[in-house]
């Protein structure tokens, strides 16, 4: 995973913007995600799961 991509993640989960956030994901996974996605994602992200999940990745 690109390590630029964890700082940026705080920020989007700190702001709250999913157009940020659904281009972090486009970053990520190269390709074009659904606002569903994007909302899903953002919704994982509050909830710290994949806060949780990409931090334990780093490591």
């Amino acid at each position: 995973m690109n390590k630029s991509l964890l700082p940026k993640l705080k920020e989007v989960k700190e702001s709250g913007d999913l157009k940020e956030m659904e281009g972090i994901l486009k970053e990520f996974f190269g390709l074009p995600l659904s606002e569903l996605a994007v909302a899903e994602a953002f919704r994982q992200l509050s909830k710290n799961s994949i806060w949780k999940l990409l931090q334990k990745k780093e490591q």
